[in-house]
């Protein structure tokens, strides 16, 4: 692989060729993400973020005006 290349161009043909042959070839395959337990779904600056008591999301310090009205 040379230093121009990256994985979009040199793995994700191949991963996209493995994983339609396991499809076709276990067609009852689990598509669906189940959360284990002990993970915790939350947001982080407006996007949908994972996270543990071990690796909580990052404290977001908010700036407002303090003569805004927040709701």
């Amino acid at each position: 692989m040379r230093y121009t290349e990256g994985g979009a161009r040199t793995a994700a043909p191949v991963f996209r060729e493995f994983l339609t042959q396991y499809i076709e070839k276990f067609p009852d395959t689990t598509r669906k993400f189940s959360i284990p337990n002990g993970v915790y779904r939350g947001n982080y600056k407006g996007e949908s973020a994972y996270y543990t008591t071990k690796s909580p999301l990052p404290k977001v310090n908010m700036k407002f005006n303090e003569s805004e009205i927040i709701f």
